[in-house]
């Protein structure tokens, strides 16, 4: 089956799985059906980033130290590992509870939305640090386990080819029962310390790589990125964890300072208790930069006009759609925060 499954799209394998994931997503009787078709694409991509997580779980983890259940010492898993598990716990509770309830679209997309930004997008992330130790490896199997038997429901076809691939049976042999079953909130597995630590780790990670984003920002190995927060105990979980938030935001190293007064000039953003700074290595850098945000400063008042301009016209207003008019407006606001960005930014480079 392993062959056949890599000769071919594996959404094109299980599109009966992708068309009824999309059918428990529209079962929410305030959606209208027109998004049937954009959720059928968002169903097979799904499915795709399903397949793709038990292919890095299935090469990264040693049947020597996996089961079904977590069963070694506390000791062995890292600060990422136990925020994973105490997030799955959440939303295992959540899931089962909205089952109960017969309000499948919201398990759905609580699975899907868990599965695809905290399982995949930051652990499968963080777990390439990682990948050797016991615990890590652990945690990969037995959350992705949970999370496939979640979608069992939802995905048969496809978590099926999965539990017989994570429990290495052939086709012959049934799945036992259990493995079918939805999982159930785990009181040992809860970290509530750890969780919060994390959460605090990923919100400063995405406003860095926001700034970064924003701002065309390419570090090099001899880039730093300078960290300053008031709170004593947020600056010690940062340190502790900094290996983790230099992997996200692709930094060669990263400083906690106590203040910005003598470091040059450079990008900033602000999270949570903290400010974020990444400075620009040349002058002259620095001042082709002010030019460059200048222009692209003239460019946007130019468009924030017309829009104004066309809002306040009777006779355009008067003849366009209110469709059009709503959009304008949300172009126009979309505008004006851009422009306020670049004005900061300016500002911080100056």
């Amino acid at each position: 089956m392993t062959e056949t499954i890599h000769s071919s799209r594996i959404s094109d394998q299980y599109e009966e799985d992708a068309l009824h994931f999309s059918q428990s997503l529209i079962s929410n009787p305030e959606r209208n059906r027109s998004h049937t078709y954009f959720l059928l694409k968002r169903g097979k991509s799904f499915i795709d980033k399903i397949w793709n997580a038990y292919r890095f779980v299935k090469k990264n983890t040693n049947d020597e130290t996996i089961a079904s259940s977590i069963d070694i010492g506390y000791s062995q898993f890292s600060t990422l590992d136990k925020w994973i598990l105490h997030s799955l716990n959440i939303i295992i509770e959540k899931i089962n509870l909205n089952i109960e309830n017969a309000r499948l679209h919201e398990a759905s997309n609580i699975v899907y939305r868990f599965f695809r930004r905290e399982f995949c997008d930051w652990y499968l992330e963080f777990a390439k640090l990682d990948v050797q130790q016991p615990g890590t490896q652990k945690t990969l199997h037995f959350t992705l386990m949970r999370l496939i038997q979640t979608l069992h429901p939802f995905m048969p076809l496809i978590t099926e080819t999965i539990l017989r691939g994570m429990l290495s049976l052939d086709k012959e042999f049934a799945i036992p029962a259990e493995y079918l079953q939805q999982p159930e909130f785990e009181s040992k597995l809860t970290f509530n310390r750890e969780y919060t630590d994390i959460e605090i780790l990923k919100k400063l990670a995405s406003e860095t790589r926001r700034v970064k984003s924003i701002n065309k920002v390419k570090l090099n190995p001899t880039s730093v990125i300078y960290l300053r927060t008031d709170s004593m105990k947020e600056s010690a979980i940062i340190f502790r964890e900094l290996r983790y938030f230099n992997f996200i935001v692709k930094s060669e190293r990263t400083e906690i300072v106590s203040n910005f007064s003598n470091l040059p000039k450079g990008y900033k953003g602000a999270c949570l208790n903290w400010e974020i700074l990444i400075p620009i290595a040349a002058e002259e850098d620095r001042i082709t930069e002010l030019e460059r945000l200048g222009r692209e400063l003239v460019k946007i008042d130019a468009t924030i006009s017309e829009i104004e301009n066309q809002l306040v016209d009777p006779e355009f207003i008067e003849n366009a759609l209110r469709t059009t008019l709503i959009m304008m407006k949300k172009k126009l606001r979309k505008t004006i925060d851009l422009k306020n960005k670049i004005k900061e930014t300016i500002r911080d480079l100056q």
